[in-house]
């Protein structure tokens, strides 16, 4: 069953992402289109859904807004559930992905690592 709040749309997502959690009085899960099959991609937002509900929302919010330590370790946990999703080894791409897109001052090795745990 999916998280009932899932919308498939290009809308809301920034430009770099294939999907994105966002809080709209509740977590809502955007996915564009084209990933709609993208088990991976569903599970990494519903992680973000998951700590945002665990984190009361708005200390969520605030932490991975404010708090790069916080930022990096959400994203690691979401892509190591998304990367299960695949034959193949795609934690380098989700490095480069963490070191790239997420204003966070980390190396695609240390993103790597992080994500090898």
């Amino acid at each position: 069953m999916r998280y009932p709040l899932t919308f498939y749309t290009n809308r809301f997502i920034p430009e770099s992402a294939a999907g994105c959690m966002r809080v709209i009085l509740l977590p809502v899960i955007f996915i564009r289109q084209k990933y709609r099959d993208d088990a991976g991609l569903y599970a990494h937002e519903l992680e973000h859904v998951k700590q945002a509900l665990r984190g009361l929302l708005i200390v969520h919010l605030l932490l991975y807004q404010f708090s790069a330590r916080y930022k990096l370790w959400a994203e690691v946990a979401a892509y190591r559930i998304q990367a299960k999703h695949y034959p193949d080894d795609r934690r380098p791409l989700f490095a480069r992905f963490i070191a790239q897109h997420y204003g966070l001052d980390v190396s695609e090795q240390a993103a790597l690592d992080a994500l090898r745990g």
